[in-house]
């Protein structure tokens, strides 16, 4: 996983674990902000990631859905930020 692209049989994958590239890259992209692919019983599924969604109380989220993708201070969304942001435990400053 890279940010909100999820990757399989990537070729960097199969350096480390595989001794053969016969099969296909595949990359997706998430349906929305805030979720990534996670293996549930063997299926794969998208599930959020945000930890403001989800409750857990986690700090420096991985994926953070657009609701919650704002300044902690003063709201502003990261979409509409001029300058590089300070990173926070819950979110950004």
């Amino acid at each position: 996983r890279n940010g909100s692209l999820n990757v399989w049989n990537g070729a960097d994958h199969h350096r480390f674990h595989r001794t053969t590239t016969d099969l296909p890259e595949v990359s997706l992209r998430p349906p929305e902000n805030g979720l990534y692919a996670e293996r549930i019983d063997g299926a794969w599924y998208w599930v959020s990631g945000c930890a403001k969604c989800n409750g857990t109380g986690e700090k420096y989220s991985y994926v953070v859905c657009d609701k919650h993708n704002v300044c902690r201070l003063c709201s502003t969304h990261r979409s509409k930020l001029t300058e590089t942001p300070w990173g926070h435990p819950d979110g950004f400053t």
